[in-house]
């Protein structure tokens, strides 16, 4: 008997540090999404105002095409980030969506019904937060690509 009481308890701790390594990884994704973004805006605050100047001199069709990729781009890879940054306003469907039960508090008997409770609510919160990192790193993986063509459209405009 006292065997199942420490495992549950095992199992309960070990869900409980995969919940706070998931929500390092949603950290993480934030923060490369933040980065990403800023990125972005660096690239547009660099070549927008050398354009006026450029538009004056001379009107082609590859500064127009060139400059219409950049704003295209930029605008995609801008809310690809900012979706990624986006928080899940959607929780579990249990009430008490982050407060788990402290272990000091949990019943000393092995399968008590309280310690199968704590157990799935960690389990569903660990999920819950998986999902949500996944969703995140997913968002910014779509818009790395959108920064490389902004940068390249940027050179392009400069080149000519």
């Amino acid at each position: 008997m006292p065997d199942t009481l420490i495992d549950e308890h095992a199992d309960l701790q070990l869900t409980l540090m995969t919940a706070q390594s998931v929500q390092e990884s949603i950290r993480h994704a934030d923060s490369k999404a933040t980065t990403f973004l800023t990125a972005h805006i660096a690239l547009a605050a660099l070549t927008l105002p050398t354009w006026p100047n450029q538009m004056l001199d001379t009107i082609d069709i590859w500064d127009v095409l060139v400059r219409l990729m950049f704003g295209l781009t930029t605008a995609i890879g801008c809310m690809t980030f900012t979706i990624a940054l986006w928080p899940r306003t959607t929780g579990l469907p249990i009430g008490n969506r982050f407060g788990l039960t402290p272990l000091s508090y949990l019943p000393t008997l092995p399968s008590h019904p309280r310690m199968e409770a704590a157990r799935k609510a960690a389990w569903q919160l660990t999920v819950l937060l998986a999902t949500i990192a996944t969703r995140k790193h997913n968002w910014v993986r779509r818009g790395v690509p959108w920064l490389g063509f902004a940068a390249l459209s940027m050179l392009a405009s400069f080149v000519q």
